[in-house]
């Protein structure tokens, strides 16, 4: 993975860690949202966009069970 590609990645919100092997983390995601050393951009990126489409659907979601 290029610099430039870690810059995108920390623009999304992902953070340096202390994790082992790992270079990058969303803390939000849990153990999807670790970058390992040997991780493909658009892998990480499909990661990410899985997980963000699904936890703003969640929240949709919730927003509609609270309003009936």
């Amino acid at each position: 993975m290029t610099r430039t590609q870690i810059e995108y990645l920390k623009w999304l919100g992902y953070e340096d860690t202390q994790e082992d092997g790992a270079i990058l983390e969303y803390p939000k995601m849990g153990n999807d949202g670790f970058v390992w050393k040997g991780a493909k951009f658009k892998d990480v990126m499909r990661t990410f966009s899985a997980n963000y489409k699904r936890g703003y659907l969640r929240n949709c979601a919730k927003r509609i069970i609270n309003e009936i």
